[in-house]
């Protein structure tokens, strides 16, 4: 079995506002959510230089214009992600960014998780 990743946005409401963020999800072979951090809130890190640092914002940003923002409290096993409608600029990764990734991003495993 080979999993994957994605940052997922998510968000909580409270006093009747909504507040997003990012939180890692991992899929199964048919692209359904296995798990995801216990954080809904994902920083940037780059484990080696400022250049990594720069690829996970990016890769950050590609998401959020990938998939449709889902409710945090409502992940749950098996649920699949909406990719957003008429973005088809957000599809794949561009070409120029997969040479900046870190290798473990690039393999689709991060090397830590949240919780």
């Amino acid at each position: 079995m080979t999993m994957t990743w994605h940052y997922q946005p998510v968000y909580v409401e409270s006093d009747g506002e909504r507040a997003y963020s990012l939180c890692e999800v991992y899929l199964d072979d048919d692209g359904l959510l296995d798990s995801w951090t216990a954080s809904r809130n994902i920083a940037a890190h780059g484990t080696d230089s400022a250049d990594a640092l720069l690829a996970d914002l990016e890769r950050m940003i590609h998401d959020v214009r990938r998939w449709e923002p889902v409710e945090f409290d409502t992940l749950t096993v098996g649920m699949r992600f909406e990719p957003l409608v008429g973005r088809p600029d957000a599809k794949t990764l561009p070409d120029d960014l997969l040479g900046k990734l870190p290798r473990n991003v690039m393999s689709g495993r991060p090397d830590e998780t949240d919780g």
